[in-house]
């Protein structure tokens, strides 16, 4: 479980978290990266966009960490770059309403898909061949005017620059990064916040 007490709450219908564009958290700069958060869902229906980056069209550097409800049931990371459209697909993954889970994507060459610690699925050799974007970070909403929000909490979301070994991403679960680690870009544990603001 979780060893806070606040998370993010998202309606499903126009909530997300806007966070603006920092190079830090532009992950075709990295060799390797690591995209982390914790999901439980109110409600599942179609796709929800968890974590992305996209100004909705071009090809520019553009990613979604989603989960999918129809056709590939589970975690997938779509990619839009220079060699058009991707969806890379987790193993299949049917979560349970009010669970609290945590979903790991790690790159090192290959992606690899972690579901509560546990390998979940890995596509070999890929080269996402994204472009740079100054598109803003998005937590819990879609492509702008899309309708893939998140129906459900959110917590813990998580941006490495390096790629987490599975003994990593266990430890994390259960103690959570204090901000001062190494290869930490983005970190927003939603702990602290004031009216539509959170720090």
């Amino acid at each position: 479980g979780l060893n806070n007490n606040y998370s993010m709450s998202f309606d499903g219908s126009n909530d997300e978290v806007m966070i603006p564009h920092d190079n830090s958290f532009s992950i075709n700069n990295y060799n390797n990266f690591t995209l982390s958060t914790w999901i439980q869902f109110d409600n599942i229906n179609n796709e929800v966009w968890l974590i992305n980056k996209s100004n909705g069209g071009g090809p520019q550097e553009k990613w979604a960490l989603t989960y999918r409800w129809n056709g590939h049931q589970g975690i997938v990371f779509h990619t839009n770059g220079i060699g058009g459209s991707q969806g890379y697909n987790s193993n299949i993954f049917t979560p349970v309403i009010n669970q609290w889970y945590n979903i790991t994507l790690v790159y090192n060459g290959d992606l690899q898909f972690y579901i509560n610690g546990i390998a979940s699925g890995s596509i070999s050799s890929v080269n996402l061949n994204l472009n740079s974007t100054t598109a803003n970070l998005i937590i819990g909403g879609g492509e702008p005017g899309g309708s893939q929000f998140f129906d459900g909490n959110l917590d813990d979301v998580v941006i490495w620059n390096t790629a987490l070994s599975q003994i990593d991403i266990q430890n994390y679960m259960n103690c959570p990064p204090t901000g001062s680690e190494s290869g930490l870009v983005g970190y927003w544990n939603f702990e602290e916040g004031s009216g539509t603001t959170a720090y």
